[in-house]
């Protein structure tokens, strides 16, 4: 009997181990190799690794990068790039319905995409946004924001923003040629389309890769999927 008991337990123990989840060191050391060194200026955010899939976890605080109001605590993961690149990343996940902005004379945000990243002062953004305005409407759209010198430029402006179906998935792309900035997003089964390009002195290294933000109590969770950073070659530059 005492044998048949021994037995059992040496069957139940692996079944047992298998089932635990990945241990944090473990995800850790994955975040790293497949994503990039995460930054979390208040240590209040998550990052969490799922088939394949990068989910960051805001609490209802401000987490921005608004270097013109010296806040730049958005949580991010970042790789180091050197020259020419090609940046791409799926970005998806629900908007929360919280209207109320915590950061006086800016309107409720929530923003997830791609970071190029020189210093706190000088970075360029390229997101899945979402933005409640003072006529009551909220507006999703493709946000193309560069600070230089802590100076904000791009953003949301009503002329110029091409609104965004809040529900599907979005592809974002920056490529980087020399000191021009190019980004470009497509929904779902659809085209790419093309911002304006930016041209900026970022400096030939830099940090690439995916940030989330927002300004509400409700909290916000991006998720992120098939992230590619392609270094271009001297020889296939034009």
């Amino acid at each position: 009997m005492r044998r048949l008991h021994l037995a059992v337990l040496l069957l139940i123990t692996p079944a047992l181990t298998l089932a635990k989840p990945i241990p944090r060191d473990r995800e850790s050391d994955l975040l790293v190799k497949h994503w990039g060194t995460p930054v979390d200026p208040g240590g209040e955010c998550r990052f969490r690794l799922d088939d394949g899939k990068l989910s960051i976890k805001i609490p209802g605080k401000p987490h921005v990068m608004s270097a013109e109001i010296g806040q730049t605590n958005g949580p991010r993961v970042l790789r180091d790039v050197e020259g020419v690149f090609i940046a791409e990343v799926r970005v998806s996940g629900p908007f929360p319905a919280d209207p109320r902005s915590l950061i006086e004379g800016r309107w409720a945000f929530n923003g997830s995409g791609l970071l190029i990243w020189g210093d706190d002062k000088n970075y360029i953004r390229l997101e899945r946004a979402r933005m409640h305005i003072p006529n009551g409407a909220w507006r999703c759209w493709a946000n193309w924001e560069l600070r230089q010198n802590a100076k904000a430029s791009g953003g949301w402006n009503g002329n110029n923003a091409t609104l965004l179906e809040e529900a599907k998935t979005v592809t974002l792309r920056v490529v980087r040629k020399g000191d021009t900035f190019t980004g470009s997003y497509r929904l779902d089964g659809g085209a790419w389309q093309e911002l304006a390009p930016m041209h900026v002195p970022l400096g030939k290294k830099l940090q690439v890769g995916v940030v989330a933000l927002q300004n509400t109590a409700a909290g916000y969770e991006a998720t992120f999927e098939a992230l590619r950073i392609t270094l271009v070659p001297a020889s296939g530059q034009k």
